[in-house]
């Protein structure tokens, strides 16, 4: 009898020999040669059953745990899937803003909501901001939208790790304040065929205006720069009081009268106020281009000579020194106006709300809380709050 093998495939090395049932490689086995053309013709009649393995015994596997990776995290914002992620930029009111920091507004008794508010931070430093806008918010909403990036440049212009000259500082934020009043102005469309069609100077963007309270604090030097254009108010205190506070700009003011009549303008109290030509009871303000315009040659003077003028007063504290908490709020004229109508007119409004505020620290409540409860007491205190003024309040703790 011829002793055959069985190849498992013909393009394998392995070789099985019938007899003694093992593997060996086909280069070695003798029978193999022998076997060959045999299993060939075999193989063309009849295909060979495959041999039947036992079924394997499935053992369960251990649960594997997920891992988020960091492109499978879902996104804060959702970008629309034909949009380019590169062209996306998250809105203002979801970026980082400062710690201990609380904000309130209310319409009043306005139709519209003019006031507008930023709490922001660039790098290590805090921006608070309130901008009370006024005959439309567009000068007010412009600021609020556009602050941070004057702001970085203002900080990056500057050594902002260690600022060495503090009065250099203020001039340039100053500048910067006169720069976003002029940018304001290239950005009003069409000006020339509206203030030549407008019954007065300008068309509706002409009339808008806004205040500007804007205080950069540096949560390294602990160094505190509050500028203010307009009557909005900004005050830095501690439990025990007052440090200092922001100059407002009314034109009964006496520098102020004189720049405005310097200017062509005049001063006249109407309904309770005085008001630059009647109408406005402010002297500084943003944008209010009909103020700026020389009633002789139609030229816009934005400067310091305007009637109207954007130049700011900037507040420098160093507060590297305070042992105690250090707090400072801004707040639009709605709020003072308010306190002023409570039978408040023989007291200073600083005075009345910083002492009200420090009392409710002294209780234990939050920031957030006592923004609240301010406005809303002051809501309901009102004689008339058909006539109350679009108010907004911003509270901070810096140290």
């Amino acid at each position: 009898m011829v002793k055959k093998c069985t190849c498992t495939t013909l393009k394998g090395t392995k070789c099985k020999n019938i007899v003694g049932e093992k593997s060996v490689d086909k280069r070695f086995c003798h029978l193999h040669q022998q076997c060959e053309k045999i299993f060939l013709s075999s193989r063309a009649k009849k295909k060979p059953s495959p041999k039947k393995l036992p079924p394997k015994i499935k053992t369960p596997s251990p649960p594997k745990i997920k891992t988020p990776s960091p492109l499978s995290i879902e996104p804060i914002f959702r970008l629309p899937s034909k949009t380019p992620r590169a062209s996306i930029t998250p809105p203002k009111h979801a970026l980082k803003r400062p710690i201990n920091s609380s904000e309130c507004e209310n319409i009043g008794g306005r139709k519209n909501m003019e006031d507008a508010h930023i709490l922001q931070t660039v790098g290590n430093w805090n921006i608070y901001g309130v901008f009370d806008g006024h005959g439309a918010d567009y000068v007010s909403k412009w600021l609020r939208n556009n602050i941070e990036d004057e702001v970085k440049y203002l900080l990056f212009a500057n050594n902002v790790k260690k600022i060495k000259n503090t009065n250099k500082f203020s001039n340039d934020f100053a500048n910067i304040i006169l720069n976003m009043d002029e940018n304001i102005f290239k950005n009003t469309d069409n000006f020339e065929s509206r203030y030549k069609v407008s019954k007065w100077y300008g068309g509706r963007l002409m009339d808008a205006g806004s205040t500007l309270t804007l205080a950069l604090y540096s949560r390294i030097s602990k160094y505190l720069f509050v500028a203010n254009v307009g009557d909005s108010e900004a005050c830095i205190f501690t439990e025990s009081g007052i440090i200092d506070c922001a100059k407002t700009h009314k034109p009964d003011d006496p520098d102020e009268l004189k720049r405005i009549k310097a200017a062509g303008h005049f001063v006249a109290h109407y309904q309770g106020a005085y008001r630059v030509d009647g109408n406005l009871s402010l002297s500084r303000a943003i944008g209010d281009f009909k103020f700026k315009v020389d009633k002789d040659d139609d030229k816009i003077y934005l400067g310091e000579e305007a009637a109207i003028t954007a130049y700011p007063d900037v507040l420098f504290a160093d507060l590297s020194k305070q042992k105690s908490d250090v707090y400072i709020y801004l707040c639009s004229d709605g709020i003072t106006n308010a306190l002023n109508e409570k039978a408040l007119k023989d007291f200073d409004s600083n005075i009345v709300l910083t002492n009200n505020i420090i009392e409710l620290i002294k209780k234990g409540m939050p920031l957030q809380q006592i923004c609240d409860t301010i406005i809303e007491n002051l809501l309901k205190s009102a004689s008339n709050p058909q006539y109350l003024d679009n108010m907004t309040l911003l509270l901070a703790k810096l140290v």
